[in-house]
């Protein structure tokens, strides 16, 4: 599996975790990682800006991506 299709969090396979969420920044995690990350820090790991639990999204086009790779 590409590298960008792994959450850089656990490192693990994103297509693996079934739930893909998207910070504002466009930034893509497992929903559990990102979740226990803004619990922590209430930064994006990647690019460091604000983000609320609140203001995460399911990825689609990722979501499609790994559906289409199982």
């Amino acid at each position: 599996m590409e590298r960008n299709l792994e959450c850089i969090l656990c490192m693990d396979s994103i297509a693996l975790a079934h739930i893909i969420s998207s910070c504002e920044c466009g930034h893509s995690y497992c929903y559990i990682c990102i979740t226990k990350q803004i619990e922590t820090s209430k930064k994006c790991p990647q690019c460091r800006k604000i983000v609320a639990i609140n203001d995460l999204c399911m990825n689609r086009n990722l979501d499609n991506q790994c559906d289409d790779y199982l």
